[in-house]
Formats: structure tokens, C-alpha cells, sequence
């Protein structure tokens, strides 16, 4: 079963905070000078380094040096996986504690044989890739897994079946955090797949909420762009432009937001070039990773 998005208790704002025990500043201070001294004195995973919750009185801060869970990211595209990486990296910088990122095993299945399963419309061919590298990561010690590729986020289904580890999906994630935001429609730009697919357009439809694709001939531009060009980490100028100016129509068109529906997009439309508000995919599954390695909880 894919996982939720709720977030989980434990979680760790900004400064490292944890936000639903929301204890105080000055605490933080003592805690992680505890835990780097621990790592200065050699003992780091093997000492299984537990701050134990008198240290806070009656806040519940439980964080260990190899204590989160350890996700399993599964590759399709090359470019997309390395970025996702990072994405995850900065997200648990962001939300734990100096020095306790979670452990991530890296596995992919080569990319031709997904384009060769999603050309010929086999989506039980890209379910059983996809499952492949969820039991070599399982193997590896992995408690649940993800992709970042958009383009098979509809075979996650059937990668479950058989599956000795859960999913994280995206679909949900965007659905939900449009709904937070409050916005009514919003486009979506990917790769054809993605554009003419059905994920988002049921998830964020169940929930009363538009998606926008752009016209035919820009549906082809931008798979064009992403398939000839994004995936080998090719970025050219006016790749940009062509992208910012789709945007830009879809927002002529009535669009609050656009959803980035493909892992390598990033590296075309930004938070300072968007025109519209955006729904960068890979970084909301990446947040979600990390708040559930964080979590203690079963998947739901």
C-alpha cells in the first residue's frame, strides 16, 4: 500500500525543532552538542547514540545516529534519480537534527527497458522493473521505497503486489498539497506520458480541482525537451524559454499553479523564473520520505 502524506509526530522544523513537542530553542543547543560530541568521540552508528527523553523532561525527542528508517530509492532516470537524491539530502537537512540523515540505497533497472514497457503500453512490464528493484533494495535493508519518475507513478500499483516493502507515491502528495494552498486549477507539464496520463487528473479531480495540460503541438515540445535533452542533463536556454512561455499560456488559461510532472524539470523552470506557483514533484516526495524515515509509525 502506498504511504500517506500525513505528517508524522517527531517531525523537526527548520531549525531542527521538533515541531509537534514544539520545545524551546535553548534546548536544541545542548541536544546536538550531545549528539556531535558522540561523533567527535568515534562512537557515531556503532553507539547507537540515544538522547533519551529526561534529557528534555517531558519532551519526546528520540533520535539516533542510524535510528530513521532507511529508504530505498528506486532509478528510472538517471538524471531524475541524482536529483532526487539530492532533493532528499537538503529535505532532511531541513527538517533533522545536524548530522542524522537517513540512510538511502540507490537501485535502477536500465532505462531503455521502461521506455521499451511504456512505448508498447505494458504498465504490468513497468510494474514488475519497478518491484525488482524494491526486493534488491529490501535485500539491502531498506523499509520502504519511492521513485521520483512521474512517468511510472501508475505502475506503483502493481509494483505493490508482491512488493516486501511499501510504496511512497506522489499523485497524493500534489493532490494535497493543492488542496492546502487552496487553488482550483492548475497546470501540469511532464513528458507526454504524464500529460496525457491519468494520475493527476483523477487524484487532484477526486478533489474538485482542474488540470490544465497545454495545447498538442507544446504537449510535443516539451516531451521533446525532456526525453531528448533533460534526461542526459542537457540544459539549453532556449529549452528554457520554451518552457516558461507554455507556463505562462497555461496561467492565460486560467492555471493557479503548475505541477512540475517530471523529475529533471527543475533544472528548466525555478522557484525565481516560474510565473505561476509550483508544484515541484520530486521535492514534495522527497519531504515525505524523509518525514516518514523520521516516523516510528506502521505504513498506512
Amino acid at each position: 500500500m502506498c504511504l500517506g502524506s500525513a505528517r508524522e509526530e517527531g517531525a523537526f522544523d527548520s531549525s531542527g525543532v521538533e515541531i509537534e513537542a514544539g520545545f524551546q530553542s535553548e534546548d536544541v543547543e545542548g541536544v546536538f552538542g550531545h549528539a556531535e560530541s558522540l561523533w567527535g568521540e568515534g562512537k557515531g552508528v556503532d553507539a547507537r547514540a540515544r538522547i533519551h527523553e529526561d534529557e528534555l523532561g517531558s519532551i519526546r525527542f528520540r533520535r539516533e545516529a542510524g535510528l530513521t528508517k532507511h529508504i530505498g530509492l528506486v532509478g528510472v532516470s538517471p538524471e531524475g534519480a541524482a536529483l532526487c537524491m539530492r532533493q532528499i539530502s537538503r529535505q532532511a537537512a531541513r527538517l533533522l537534527p545536524p548530522h542524522l540523515h537517513p540512510r538511502i540505497t540507490l537501485h535502477n533497472e536500465p532505462l531503455a527497458a521502461y521506455i521499451d514497457a511504456i512505448r508498447n503500453n505494458d504498465w504490468h512490464g513497468v510494474g514488475d522493473l519497478l518491484r525488482r528493484s524494491a526486493q534488491v533494495l529490501a535485500q539491502a535493508g531498506a523499509e520502504f521505497c519511492l521513485t521520483p519518475d512521474n512517468a511510472v507513478q501508475y505502475a506503483i500499483h502493481l509494483a505493490e503486489h508482491d512488493s516486501p516493502i511499501p510504496w511512497v507515491g506522489i499523485p497524493d502528495l500534489v493532490a494535497e498539497a493543492v488542496v492546502r494552498e487552496g487553488r482550483k486549477v492548475v497546470g501540469l507539464i511532464g513528458t507526454k506520458w504524464v500529460m496525457l496520463g491519468a494520475a493527476y487528473q483523477t487524484q487532484l479531480g477526486l478533489r474538485g480541482i482542474r488540470v490544465l495540460v497545454p495545447e498538442a503541438a507544446d504537449v510535443e515540445h516539451l516531451d521533446r525537451i525532456i526525453v531528448g535533452e533533460l534526461i542526459y542533463g542537457k540544459v539549453r536556454p532556449e529549452s528554457v524559454e520554451t518552457a516558461l512561455r507554455i507556463i505562462r499560456k497555461l496561467a492565460e488559461m486560467g492555471c493557479e499553479g503548475v505541477i512540475l510532472g517530471s523529475s529533471e524539470v527543475p533544472l528548466l523552470v525555478t522557484a525565481e523564473n516560474c510565473p505561476l506557483a509550483r508544484y515541484d514533484t520530486g521535492d514534495l516526495l522527497a519531504e515525505q520520505a524523509v518525514r516518514f524515515a523520521m516516523s516510528g509509525g506502521e505504513s498506512r
